[in-house]
């Protein structure tokens, strides 16, 4: 799977004009995360069971996070190179390699002091790796060549390149036989390498796109992943020949081996679970469920314990294997799901769901001044401008966490209804508003003292709510009903129920023009409410997938997050239109406004970045001359063609670029090789066709855009 998910930051984007257009630059990184917590996209799992140390690497923050076994929690973070997609240990000496597909590189890291000793240029995008700890030797399968670059663990330095099938991918070592095997995924077999002469000396045919592959040095067993098959392959080492094909979940995409009980475990990523194996009757003995889209699994033999990368929730699963049970979820990541603001102290607050914490970031020095403990998966964030108190919705706690915005700590929790989501705020009477998604009510709290005064039934799966308080009104999108319960504040009752689109999620209001705003995902767009009348006046086609939504009164421009385009889209509320689309990064989620300076402010939903943009230098000329790599696709998803446009920076200008299009197994299935040498902007069309002019059946599909040493990808998905 191709992840493009860069760094665990927050990043202030601005605009500047020169020579008349609006361009966007970094002008400071603000580090948001916990020191030990911040791995996104774990792709593969290595453990020394010497030390229990496990090692995780992380595709899509670049780093390795190091897990105490002992204790079932991250204690360091190691950063490597671009998109790290293999881990092997070495236990004789406590050096753990790791290969970096972007770099062409392989990462060595001392496991007592969990440093990078040095990096080992090798083959063109690595994908797997294996220790033979006898002879201290390290194989590294490079996909797009096809071959084995064989490292010597003493000196750090490549000693042979072996020529074997089409798009190795999986790779392990018996060394009691000094024999290697190799999956070669587009080839459909597996390559048996001598390790003493460095050479191929057998071919055996497997299923259909063998990805993942693990050994029983004990038994002399090969156990092989064949993802399109459905199946594992069974490998008689001695005789170099399958002896039987078990069926797995689908999509299998690698496996764990604990040789002391003969049972194999194999991570079916499609199906997010983990099938359990009995080597001694190659029969399935169990099923067990962990995260999403799980991708690596590794196995300590020492203490019975599996761990499962699951790459779509950055945490580990470990399971027990005396019981079979998941006994742990190590999170790895953080997971940015709401912000909002104070611009009267010009405070920033993050809410970050996977670590139960609250970010406040000041916005006059740039940089993360407190963390604040609160209830469990923090949801959205209200905020009162007058009392300086910040409230959040805690969806899993079931309860408010009040923030005194002065000292920067959490002062009260107010138990409310089942799974709050949004939370509204009046701050001219001090009445918080909250929805419990589950229980379809709204909560009324006082602010004065901390406590919930009465609960007013809505509609079903109440989800976002906007506050007028103007005309004390409040607005509730309740999802499944496909309206907007109208609250009168003066008398805690429902006035009046609007239809809108299907399936509304979140709400913002202009209180100066009385325009409510309504987002829905499943119509992809935006409803807008006239507050006198309590009718629908306009429906704008925002995006797929929209998120946040937020008003700066001062300009009548409205802010969505839209999180397929990885864009937010600006409304002139005036004439009800969508007048620019800027691109922001991957999984745009929150967004907020400071209507005093201008600054609007969106978070990554599963990246840890925020992007503080300015509107007052133009947002509309955003895309006429960019300084930074993007790359948008429109529309997602498609149906019969779509469009890619590619904005180059200037300093990638003339360089060579290439463009492919790949399906979810890695296939490139598609390359356009007219490119050349890149220029400003790049439009390209594409009518879902593979190379040879066939048609490509529906699916999920990922652009991969490379120049020079930078890598780009978006994902799309095809529906015929």
């Amino acid at each position: 799977m191709f992840v493009f998910r860069k760094v665990l930051l927050l990043s202030l984007v601005l605009f500047v004009t020169i020579s008349g257009f609006s361009q966007v630059t970094v002008i400071d990184t603000i580090h948001i995360g916990p020191e030990a917590g911040n791995g996104l996209g774990p792709i593969a799992v290595g453990v020394n069971p010497q030390t229990n140390r496990i090692y995780v690497a992380n595709e899509s923050s670049d780093n390795v996070s190091v897990i105490d076994g002992s204790s079932d929690s991250v204690i360091s973070t190691i950063k490597v190179g671009d998109n790290p997609t293999a881990v092997a240990v070495n236990p004789r000496t406590d050096r753990i390699y790791v290969a970096s597909r972007s770099n062409d590189s392989v990462y060595v890291i001392d496991g007592s002091s969990n440093s990078v000793l040095t990096a080992i240029g090798v083959g063109y995008v690595p994908y797997g790796c294996a220790v033979d700890t006898l002879s201290n030797r390290i194989y590294v399968s490079n996909s797009n060549v096809g071959n084995i670059s064989v490292i010597d663990g003493s000196g750090d330095s490549v000693i042979a390149t072996i020529e074997v099938g089409n798009f190795p991918m999986g790779i392990v070592v018996n060394s009691q036989t000094n024999r290697i095997y190799v999956a070669n995924a587009s080839s459909d077999s597996i390559s048996v390498i001598d390790g003493t002469v460095d050479s191929v000396i057998a071919t055996i045919g497997v299923g259909d796109f063998p990805v993942g592959i693990g050994i029983n040095s004990q038994t002399n067993r090969i156990y092989v992943a064949n993802a399109s098959s459905h199946s594992i392959s069974v490998i008689d080492g001695s005789g170099d020949s399958v002896i039987a094909t078990i069926g797995v979940g689908y999509y299998p995409y690698a496996v764990g081996i604990n040789p002391q009980t003969s049972r194999i475990y194999v991570a079916n990523r499609n199906s997010d679970n983990v099938s359990v194996i009995d080597g001694t009757g190659d029969s399935v003995v169990a099923t067990i469920g962990v995260g999403n889209w799980p991708t690596a699994v590794a196995v300590n033999p020492r203490t019975d314990s599996i761990y499962v990368a699951n790459t779509n929730n950055d945490n580990v699963s470990v399971i027990d294997g005396t019981s079979d049970l998941v006994v742990a979820t190590i999170r790895l990541g953080i997971l940015i799901r709401s912000i909002n603001l104070n611009p009267q102290t010009n405070r920033i607050y993050v809410a970050d769901a996977y670590n139960d914490s609250i970010y406040v970031i000041d916005g006059l020095i740039n940089s993360k001044i407190a963390t604040v403990g609160v209830g469990a998966n923090p949801w959205e964030i209200g905020v009162n401008q007058q009392t300086n108190l910040i409230y959040v919705s805690n969806y899993s706690g079931s309860s408010v966490s009040v923030i005194d915005g002065l000292g920067d700590s959490a002062i009260t929790t107010i138990g409310v209804g089942a799974n709050p989501s949004g939370v509204g705020v009046d701050t001219l009477r001090n009445r918080i508003y909250v929805a419990n998604f589950s229980e379809s009510s709204i909560s009324v709290i006082d602010g004065m003292g901390d406590s919930v005064i009465t609960t007013i039934g809505v509609g079903n799966i109440p989800h976002g709510v906007g506050v007028n308080p103007q005309t004390n009104r409040i607005y509730v999108t309740n999802q499944l009903d496909s309206n907007v319960s109208v609250i009168d504040g003066s008398g805690d009752s429902v006035i009046a129920n609007i239809g809108v689109a299907v399936e509304p999620m979140e709400v913002a209001v202009n209180s100066q023009t009385n325009r409510i705003y309504v987002t829905s995902s499943f119509d992809s767009t935006v409803s807008v409410i006239d507050g006198s009348g309590d009718s629908v006046i306009a429906t704008i086609w925002v995006g797929v997938n929209m998120r946040e939504i937020a008003v700066n009164p001062q300009v009548n421009r409205i802010y969505v997050a839209v999180s397929n385009d990885s864009s937010l889209s600006v409304i002139d509320g005036a004439g009800d239109s969508v007048i620019a689309n800027v691109f922001v990064g991957s999984s745009p989620w929150g967004v907020c406004v400071n209507p005093q300076t201008g600054r609007i402010y969106v978070s990554s939903y599963n990246k840890g970045v925020v992007w503080v943009l300015d509107d007052a230098a133009g947002v509309e000329e955003f895309l006429l001359n960019p300084q930074v790599l993007s790359l948008n696709v429109s529309p997602n998803p498609f149906n019969k063609s779509t469009q890619f446009v590619l904005n180059i920076p200037a300093d990638s200008r003339g360089e060579n670029a290439e463009f492919s299009i790949y399906n979810v197994s890695g296939r490139r299935v598609k390359t356009f090789s007219h490119i050349g040498n890149a220029s400003s902007q790049i439009t390209l069309s594409w009518d879902g066709k593979g190379n040879s002019g066939e048609d490509l059946s529906s699916g999920l599909y990922f652009g991969i855009l490379r120049i020079g040493d930078k890598e780009l990808q978006k994902k799309m998905i095809m529906i015929r």
